[in-house]
């Protein structure tokens, strides 16, 4: 597997608890918010650092390694990822940057499932990120990155 240099970085986040829900099954988060969000997209002889990221999506979006049910779980009201900046490190696009000004994410967890896990919510999250990046990228990254 590639890897050089971190695949993701923040500078900065915080949330807001609704502390009534703290010992419930399901902790609602009001706000949770993401500032100067750096992601990283390399590749180097056929070996990338987001190809292993995106099979672990996979295997968490299935469930394969533990039972749904298990652990305590979210529901995030309003999720705000800013200043995402994603640096391209691809063969003849080493060097791209592709600023991303916001992202939002309402209700996340809130459906019929009451909640997601930990796990689950990281998922959301990151595939979040990589749409944004695949709808802004479009056009300027190489269809098999997208």
């Amino acid at each position: 597997m590639y890897v050089d240099g971190a695949f993701l970085r923040l500078d900065d986040g915080g949330m807001a608890v609704a502390f009534a829900t703290l010992r419930e099954p399901v902790v609602e988060l009001p706000t949770m918010d993401f500032d100067g969000l750096d992601l990283t997209l390399a590749r180097r002889g056929g070996e990338s650092n987001y190809r292993s990221i995106v099979d672990s999506l996979k295997r968490f979006e299935t469930g394969d390694d533990r039972a749904k049910s298990d652990g305590k779980r979210f529901i995030v009201r309003e999720l705000n990822i800013r200043d995402v900046r994603v640096d391209v490190d691809v063969e003849g696009l080493a060097g791209t940057t592709l600023p991303i000004d916001a992202i939002r994410l309402r209700d996340v967890g809130g459906g019929a499932n009451r909640g997601v896990l930990l796990d689950e919510l990281a998922t959301i999250i990151v595939k979040a990120v990589l749409t944004a990046v695949a709808e802004r990228g479009a056009g300027v990254l190489p269809g098999e990155l997208l």
